[in-house]
């Protein structure tokens, strides 16, 4: 595959090219609502939140509507995609928000 695609030593340029596929690639799955609604992070009090305005999933401890007030890290899809293409490169995205099977907090 990488001698098709970067054919190694004589044109390096198109690893880069494929580089940027990939993460313009990734941005655009993770910018997709339906994906969103999958992407989950927590605080350190373990409550879990959810990118649509960091609200937390409502429970009985946390009412519908309430937000983190920076208490996490916001989703941002293309930061997220270069942590994820680049291993080199920690931008807490990664670490921070994590995929489930669920969506709005229940399960499909």
């Amino acid at each position: 595959m990488q001698d098709v695609t970067v054919r190694y030593g004589f044109k390096p340029q198109r690893a880069l090219y494929l580089l940027v596929a990939l993460i313009a690639a990734v941005t655009l799955a993770l910018s997709l609502p339906d994906v969103q609604e999958q992407m989950r992070t927590t605080d350190q009090n373990a409550l879990v939140f959810t990118p649509a305005g960091a609200q937390p999933l409502p429970t009985e401890q946390n009412p519908p509507g309430e937000y983190g007030n920076g208490r996490v890290r916001c989703l941002n899809p293309f930061f997220y995609a270069v942590d994820t293409v680049i291993p080199l490169i920690d931008l807490h995205q990664r670490s921070t928000w994590y995929p489930t099977t669920e969506r709005n907090g229940a399960t499909p």
